[in-house]
């Protein structure tokens, strides 16, 4: 049995790490390997070339006229510039949450599977049947589960050696994805 205690606060590394992975946790499931889509450089890149577009489109139509064509594409872009905008301000408002969450948070692995308590107000098994893999990336280790209704555990990377030997040494059947 392995015994991790430790405190809920992220950094903002960390906390942007993690809102990438659950963003796309159905892409995950599908591709485990995946490389990540950066949404904090991602939108405000869109929100630019979008604001470009359209500047460029109202130039269009007022030295050369309207065109139905440019209308549905200046539409478009107004319309893709606001949906960058919101997922952007969605991004940010879910890592501001990791990061001002604090609290201590147990997580224990046995043969049977992980149980998770937060010791406030969650707690959670997942067994290691319903495991999908586990990923190590730059800030932190996920435990993924098969059921995207489920939780998704997250450790910060420091815990990721001795998560990796315990599944080792225990011969517990999941994916490890590095």
């Amino acid at each position: 049995m392995l015994t991790i205690e430790t405190e809920a606060q992220m950094t903002e590394a960390a906390a942007k790490e993690i809102v990438n992975v659950t963003t796309q946790i159905k892409t995950l499931l599908k591709t485990p390997e995946k490389k990540l889509t950066d949404y904090f450089k991602f939108c405000p890149c869109s929100m630019i070339f979008c604001a470009v577009m359209t500047v460029f489109c109202v130039f269009y139509i007022l030295k050369f006229g309207g065109d139905p064509l440019i209308y549905v594409c200046l539409g478009v872009m107004l319309l893709t510039f606001v949906l960058a905008l919101v997922m952007y301000r969605s991004v940010n408002r879910y890592k501001k949450l990791l990061i001002d969450k604090s609290g201590k948070v147990t997580v224990t692995f046995d043969e049977e599977g992980i149980d998770y308590d937060n010791h406030a107000d969650r707690k959670l098994k997942l067994s290691w049947g319903g495991t999908a893999f586990i990923r190590v990336l730059k800030e932190c280790i996920y435990v993924t589960p098969k059921d995207i209704t489920s939780v998704m555990i997250c450790l910060k990377k420091d815990y990721a050696e001795s998560v990796l030997r315990f599944v080792n040494e225990n011969n517990i059947d999941v994916r490890i994805i590095k």
